[in-house]
């Protein structure tokens, strides 16, 4: 393993540079690990597989842990991290029975509790993976449990980031650390004003893309929700004209299918979210259908108590 360990600090040193400040440029720690909008630091290792107690060592030689994981945005965050290839990673998470669970970073199990079948089930080993294996299981994105010393996973490593600023989002909004927005995805089918009212509520407006970065966000958040049903998107198009209505600037950037928009169909903007070619793409119509949606709000800046850098070992 410690060949392993030098060739990923290698290659590390060797995709950022010598001369570049990484804590200062990053908001991490030790290089190779990258800021997600958690505020939490992650590097994802590759197809080789470990035990629970050769992973919390890697990840411990790195100033870093195995994940801590907070709430359903942050589960979803680091299944995305994993990518398509990985069936299973560990977590930092360790049991004695139901009611006495630790993260390794330091904290106890609290509020948010994402077992299979709802139970730690500790007696079938009592250190724990999320299973990404099925898209199609009601499993998908659980915890089981599994002996601690011979099962191997893959390995997802966390730690703190530097920075004692945060962009903090509205409960139940994922931030989007390239624009500092923050979005929510709800499977609430409702029509193009009903839609956008439901933001409003929650002070946001349905969602307004300017970049194809910004588009392909939005597509793959309807995704990881395991939606491919089209949904709406903050624009309309009436008298000829485009126009979001969060009021930010229509510029060159769009992704009407083509053809579109069209002046005989109706002014709602909706995104194709379904895996044909036009995934991805913006087609106007009938307000009145009823769709998913997606809402978009600023991320609030705010001060962090903790340390730069505070990193439990």
């Amino acid at each position: 393993m410690q060949k392993f360990l030098a060739f990923v600090i290698a290659f590390s040193t060797a995709c950022y540079g010598k001369s570049i400040n990484y804590e200062e440029e990053s908001g991490c720690l030790t290089k190779g690990f990258v800021m997600k909008e958690d505020q939490r630091c992650y590097m994802i290792f590759g197809e080789e597989l470990f035990t629970r107690k050769d992973a919390a060592k890697l990840c411990s030689d790195l100033n870093s842990y195995l994940p801590s994981i907070e709430n359903d945005n942050q589960n979803s965050l680091i299944i995305k991290l994993s990518g398509n290839n990985h069936k299973s990673f560990w977590i930092g998470l360790s049991c004695v029975n139901d009611s006495s669970c630790a993260w390794d970073e330091g904290t106890v199990l609290t509020n948010y509790r994402n077992f299979f079948n709802n139970s730690a089930n500790s007696l079938d080993g009592g250190c724990y993976y999320n299973n990404i294996e099925d898209l199609n299981v009601n499993s998908f994105g659980q915890w089981y449990s599994e002996p601690c010393g011979t099962t191997k996973h893959h390995v997802i490593c966390q730690q703190l980031s530097t920075t004692n600023v945060i962009q903090k989002c509205a409960e139940y909004f994922t931030r989007n650390t390239a624009n500092d927005a923050c979005y929510r995805f709800i499977n609430d089918k409702k029509t193009f004003v009903e839609a956008n009212d439901e933001c409003q509520k929650q002070q946001a407006q349905l969602v307004s893309i300017h970049s194809n970065d910004d588009n392909n966000y939005i597509l793959n958040l309807v995704q990881i929700n395991k939606d491919n049903m089209n949904v709406w998107i903050g624009l309309e198009y009436e008298g000829s004209q485009s126009k979001w209505l969060d009021n930010s600037t229509f510029g060159e950037f769009n992704k009407y299918k083509e053809g579109f928009p069209s002046n005989e169909l109706g002014r709602a903007v909706k995104m194709i979210t379904s895996k044909t070619e036009d995934q991805g793409s913006w087609e106007n119509g009938n307000e009145g259908e009823k769709l998913a949606f997606v809402c978009k709000l600023k991320a609030e800046v705010t001060t962090n108590s903790l340390s730069p850098a505070e990193i439990k070992t």
